[in-house]
């Protein structure tokens, strides 16, 4: 009697389970039905978590015309706005502010360096103080923020000809006939180059990002620290990943290989306001990217 008892108390458990396992099932079908075509897309690209944006002024990803990562812009009047995603300024009590004063000239790059902003024009040093004016910045060591002698920063780029310029993850990089390629400013400034030898140049292989696998004109460059570099070009968008990642789990002595993927969100390009390694504004919403390894199966 007792084993009686037992085996319908165990195949009940197993119905329970198995009605249980169909309903959650059935339950993730209907949440994916809910979503859209277009964020079916971006979750494929890794942009799966969906940031409210309330406390957002989306007026920030509007007439881009500078960006430093995706913490920093600067639209084409020079108006400056900040972006932090996980907290909120004390003054705006907002994830964005706005700068009251305006940049003028080119933007070579800005960057947070512990609390405080600092930006690079073609003209001079910023950095904005706790009430968020600027103020300009002539100590020769507080302008090593922008790294070691940076105050010759401004020297070493006016020195080279480029058809563009990028600072991200606080590096330069510079784009001359559609290749990309790190950038050094104190051997610039130095002007030195091979051997010891006059006449500095970026432009060396030992330098060049390899982007061979790109056949169209490249607008835009951010690194990923770790989740993948991308390149936006004239046509579409790019991100860096691991292509042997199979070959690299099975053996111990495979070497990583990388290249630039085409994310399938380029079929919606017109309704992208900004994309970066870790965010992307797509019409009136933010999503984060997601690593592949801490994504839900």
């Amino acid at each position: 009697m007792k084993r009686k008892n037992l085996l319908f108390i165990l195949c009940g458990v197993m119905i329970v389970g198995l009605t249980g396992c169909g309903k959650t099932d059935k339950l993730k079908e209907e949440d994916n039905k809910k979503l859209t075509q277009e964020e079916i897309v971006l979750s494929e690209d890794g942009y799966l978590k969906n940031i409210d944006t309330n406390n957002f002024d989306l007026n920030c990803f509007e007439n881009i015309k500078y960006h430093f990562d995706d913490n920093v812009f600067v639209s084409n009047d020079g108006t400056v706005c900040l972006v932090d995603y996980k907290k909120v300024f004390s003054k705006s009590k907002k994830n964005t502010l706005i700068i009251d004063s305006k940049l003028d000239g080119t933007v070579y790059g800005a960057i947070k360096k512990d609390s405080t902003y600092y930006f690079l024009t073609d003209k001079e040093m910023l950095k904005l103080d706790e009430n968020y004016n600027f103020i300009s910045v002539t100590d020769l060591v507080e302008m090593n923020n922008f790294g070691f002698r940076g105050s010759e920063a401004i020297v070493g780029i006016k020195k080279i000809e480029f058809d563009k310029i990028f600072y991200t993850s606080g590096r330069f990089y510079v784009l001359k006939n559609n290749n990309l390629y790190i950038f050094s400013y104190d051997s610039s400034y130095e002007d030195i180059g091979e051997n010891g030898n006059k006449g500095y140049t970026p432009y060396l292989d030992k330098y060049k990002v390899d982007t061979s696998t790109i056949n169209e004109d490249i607008i835009d460059y951010m690194r990923g620290n770790f989740f993948g570099d991308v390149i936006i070009t004239n046509n579409g968008y790019y991100r860096k990943v691991l292509t042997n990642k199979e070959e690299v789990k099975r053996y111990n002595d495979v070497i990583e290989k990388y290249d630039f993927v085409k994310l399938k969100v380029t079929n919606y390009k017109s309704k992208i306001k900004f994309l970066s390694p870790n965010h992307v504004v797509f019409e009136n919403k933010i999503y984060e990217f997601v690593p592949e390894e801490l994504r839900e199966n």
